[in-house]
């Protein structure tokens, strides 16, 4: 099953234990970085207008031990 990125969002869900920020980095299909590091406090969401629907996109993330729940919408 394939998901569209509709809303091109994405959030550090406080509600889910997320206690500490994240810091991610997206790549394209070929490894090249589209959008460069960029940090989410628990709670809090980003807005990712540049990137486009149907293609297909990496996301790295960088944060301190723990349990982390990041929806993708």
């Amino acid at each position: 099953m394939r998901k569209n990125f509709w809303n091109k969002e994405i959030v550090n869900d406080a509600n889910s234990n997320s206690n500490s920020n994240v810091i991610l980095r997206i790549k394209d299909a070929n490894g090249h970085v589209v959008v460069d590091e960029f940090q989410i406090s628990p709670g809090k969401s980003v807005k990712l207008d540049g990137l486009k629907n149907n293609i297909k996109y990496s996301f790295e993330m960088k944060a301190k031990k723990g349990q982390f729940f990041i929806n993708v919408v």
